[in-house]
């Protein structure tokens, strides 16, 4: 792993051109940072830039996202004078830039942003967000976004979420690039999937535990299963965003009767949550604010058919029918109803689940994302 702030140098530079990594990174663990640390430590970056890694860093954990105190603004001052600083001295080609678009981190990473255009550096933003268009109601957001947009190239995640800023990038400056992970062992490395037989059928949530990603509706669609007659077992797992929602969250499943039945597990990280895929045999994802879903192409490459709500590039990754099923967020009833059929129908899931890591090799592993990220990369420094 690169350290924050260092120039990396894995061979002999030449005349490579020099890149600065301007990124968020863990801590918290959330798909933008998972992401960003892919970057920083892409080999394959390294063969073609001189890298420089100017870490985004202000909150330690979930509970501080969004909040705002001294210790957030000092950090910006001192992270303002190392961004002027390393520009002046390091003089880079190309300053590569995962950009917040909408919330109170916008605001800030626009004045980091105008910093690198006022001293003249080619920047490239990544978007791993939407809001943009919501947020443009606001005449001084609309103002902002036109600064911000102007004179840079930007990369988003998916063809689907270009209505979210066609009004201030014109598609000439903008690259669609899918997010990828590592593979993942096959779930049979893992787990004998032979133990999966006859027992009942176990559907795993995985994610921050947020009232946005939908755990919620998944409880009710499980009080629903339950109330049909159906055998399950329902999985929890994430890290708590908020002690309250958590709360809300523990009091619905006993106000379901789901006691016993449920069961919250905590976050999970490396082999534990490869375990707990592997031993899934339904993901599900019932997200009512989403950008892409990372854990998505997690739960894809241990084999899981999924289940996940209609919403920003998720209809990209799932192949409606053939991977999982697709339902319309917050329809509580076609959840279900989702649920019940691939619980009733093993060889359905099975078929999908396997479809689903072919799909994952095929089109979001790590090697292709990082590929495809170094070919945009290449072609912005030629520009």
């Amino acid at each position: 792993m690169s350290l924050p702030g260092q120039t990396i140098q894995s061979e002999p530079t030449g005349n490579k051109p020099k890149l600065l990594i301007l990124a968020h990174l863990p801590p918290p663990v959330h798909g933008v940072t998972v992401m960003s640390q892919y970057v920083v430590n892409s080999s394959l970056l390294h063969q073609h830039f001189e890298i420089f890694v100017l870490p985004i860093q202000f909150t330690a954990n979930l509970h501080d996202l969004g909040k705002n105190n001294f210790k957030k603004l000092f950090r910006l001052v001192q992270l303002t004078a190392q961004l002027v600083f390393h520009c002046l001295t390091f003089k880079p080609d190309l300053v590569y830039f995962t950009f917040v678009p909408t919330g109170m981190p916008f605001y800030r990473d626009v004045m980091l942003l105008s910093l690198i255009k006022a001293m003249g550096f080619h920047t490239i933003l990544h978007l791993h967000g939407i809001g943009i268009k919501e947020a443009s109601r606001q005449w001084f957001n609309r103002f902002l976004y036109r600064r911000a947009f102007s004179g840079v190239q930007v990369i988003h995640l998916s063809h689907l979420l270009y209505d979210d800023i066609e009004s201030y990038v014109s598609k000439k400056d903008c690259f669609f690039l899918p997010n990828g992970i590592a593979t993942s062992p096959h779930p049979s490395k893992i787990i004998n999937i032979h133990a999966k037989h006859g027992r009942k059928t176990r559907f795993l949530f995985l994610s921050n535990i947020m009232e946005e990603k939908g755990p919620l509706d998944f409880i009710l669609a499980l009080g629903m299963l339950k109330n049909r007659g159906i055998q399950f077992h329902g999985i929890v797992a994430g890290g708590v965003g908020s002690r309250a929602f958590m709360d809300t969250l523990l009091a619905q499943i006993k106000e379901t009767g789901l006691e016993g039945m449920v069961s919250y597990v905590g976050a999970k990280f490396g082999e534990e949550k490869d375990v707990l895929f592997a031993d899934a045999d339904i993901f599900v994802f019932p997200t009512h604010r989403e950008s892409f879903g990372l854990v998505i192409l997690e739960a894809m490459s241990h084999s899981l058919p999924i289940i996940a709500s209609f919403e920003g590039s998720i209809p990209m990754i799932v192949d409606n029918g053939v991977t999982g099923i697709l339902f319309p967020k917050k329809d509580i009833e076609k959840l279900a109803h989702a649920m019940e059929l691939l619980e009733k129908d093993k060889n359905l899931r099975n078929l999908m689940g396997q479809a689903g890591r072919d799909r994952f090799l095929n089109h979001f592993t790590l090697k292709r994302f990082e590929t495809d990220l170094a070919r945009i990369l290449v072609t912005c420094c030629q520009r």
